[in-house]
């Protein structure tokens, strides 16, 4: 019979990675940045178990947003029509950190993700003491013919 091993977080080493986001579609990376912090490209993936993995988003002013990007917001319902209201356009910080917030599905912890993506406009982070490694760029263009970051 085959039992099904369980890995404890707390047994986990915390691994942090940062990510360049010049010249990165909104998109992509934020497909990337989920798919990674659910957990899926370790072998012992499991939907309830979650992953010690921190991403540190650096230079998110250099990502590429499409100028015409509508962001509607939902604010309190009242007359039908007059309860949402679109922005155009807004910071990139905000823009990245809602994308992975919404590419992840509501089974998964949502809340934990606030803590485990670090989104900074410049280039400076404060987490080198975390010694992070730093993710390359081909990495996440060929984000779908190689599904793991485990080699890192």
């Amino acid at each position: 019979m085959t039992k099904t091993t369980f890995i404890n977080p707390n047994e986990q080493s915390p691994r942090w990675f940062v990510i360049d986001c010049e010249g990165h579609s909104l998109g992509r990376l934020a497909s990337f940045i989920a798919n990674f912090i659910r957990g899926k490209d370790e072998a012992s993936y499991f939907p309830g178990n979650k992953k010690n993995v921190t991403f540190i988003l650096v230079n998110t002013g250099a990502l590429k947003i499409n100028p015409s990007t509508v962001i509607t917001t939902v604010h309190v319902p009242g007359r039908p029509g007059s309860c949402l209201k679109t922005k155009i356009g807004g910071q990139p910080t905000d823009m990245i950190r809602n994308a992975c917030y919404n590419m992840i599905p509501s089974s998964f912890s949502k809340s934990d993700l606030r803590k485990r993506l670090k989104v900074y406009k410049g280039s400076y982070h404060p987490h080198q003491a975390q010694s992070p490694i730093k993710i390359p760029t081909e990495l996440i263009k060929n984000f779908y013919k190689r599904n793991s970051i485990s080699d890192l």
